[in-house]
């Protein structure tokens, strides 16, 4: 779960002007469209204002609640795999887990498909899903939000009343004109309109500190991960709220840092149940030197944001974030 923790309201101008010389690459690159669910991992993708397209442009909700449905209330989600295909001008969205018997096939509008043919959009060859097969559930664009897709995640978590809600104020061919009964926002993000980085020699320091071994990265469900040098391990947690981190051609800054919760002890190969082994939340908040904490918790990762309002992809030229870019603050 991303939280912003820091205002970064007035910042001096100065410090948008300061450099820690931390510098690496984005050596994955991964978007959540469903908000819970496993990452779609992708090695070239375009960005939506401050954030990566679709990245959490549905969520479930309980029908009687309008509130999403967390993966730890429902741990099963974590282990719904994401892949993408293409069918002529249009992308479809395969989703897969070990605890459903059927696909789930989420046929993109024209308007999504065209961005992502626009801009080239690269996944690793694993992830590709180019075989049929007879037991999917294939949902056209008018059917997302059908009570199709609610039956195929009732199945798969046994909970019943579930509506998968797509955000306010995002494209959308056709549509019923209704709004859902929730704020009107461009995705369900915790920390809408940032980006998630998470430092891949932090990740192995911290292991090491709390004597787990090597740390699934899965489990921080991060946007961006970073290989940095293993002695510049942690450095980013001292970063400060205003810094400018340049991320290929983009210029964000540090917006805060992501406090933890119970979600990362989530095994997206575990059980029913997603708990297995020793609790993350805890190493890291009795590790010392480890992360950070706030009063709301322990931080592992950076939530970063643009330091302007950006105008959404549809109006401007396209911006692309790729794997092996630049990372450097």
């Amino acid at each position: 779960v991303a939280m912003v923790v820091s205002d970064i309201s007035a910042v001096p101008e100065k410090l948008m002007e300061m450099a820690s010389g931390t510098a690496g690459t984005i050596s994955a690159l991964k978007v959540y469209p469903v908000k819970g669910c496993g990452a779609l991992e992708v090695k070239r993708w375009p960005m939506d204002g401050a954030s990566l397209f679709l990245d959490r442009r549905w969520c479930l909700t309980l029908a009687t609640r309008k509130r999403p449905v967390s993966a730890k209330q429902a741990p099963r989600l974590t282990n719904v795999r994401l892949s993408l295909k293409q069918e002529g001008s249009r992308y479809v969205l395969v989703l897969s887990s070990k605890f459903h018997p059927q696909k789930l096939e989420m046929v993109l509008n024209a308007e999504d498909s065209q961005i992502l043919l626009a801009s080239g959009v690269q996944t690793p060859e694993d992830q590709i899903d180019g075989e049929s097969s007879d037991s999917v559930v294939r949902l056209d664009e008018d059917e997302i939000d059908s009570a199709a897709a609610s039956a195929w995640f009732e199945q798969l978590l046994n909970i019943q009343g579930l509506q998968l809600l797509r955000a306010a104020g995002t494209s959308r061919g056709g549509g019923t004109g209704e709004a859902p009964e929730t704020p009107a926002k461009t995705d369900f993000a915790n920390a809408p309109k940032t980006l998630l980085m998470v430092s891949t020699a932090s990740l192995k320091r911290f292991g090491e500190v709390c004597g787990l071994g090597a740390v699934p990265v899965e489990r921080f469900r991060a946007n961006l991960e970073v290989s940095f040098p293993e002695d510049q391990a942690y450095e980013e947690m001292a970063w400060p709220s205003g810094l400018a981190v340049q991320v290929g051609p983009d210029t964000f800054e540090v917006a805060g840092k992501c406090v933890r919760c119970q979600a990362i002890d989530i095994d997206p190969e575990g059980d029913a149940t997603g708990h297995t082994g020793p609790s993350l939340l805890a190493a890291l908040a009795t590790a010392e030197g480890v992360g950070g904490s706030t009063s709301k918790g322990p931080t592992f990762g950076v939530l970063l944001r643009k330091p302007q309002e950006v105008e959404p992809l549809e109006s401007l030229e396209l911006r692309i974030l790729e794997v092996n870019m630049e990372v450097k603050a």
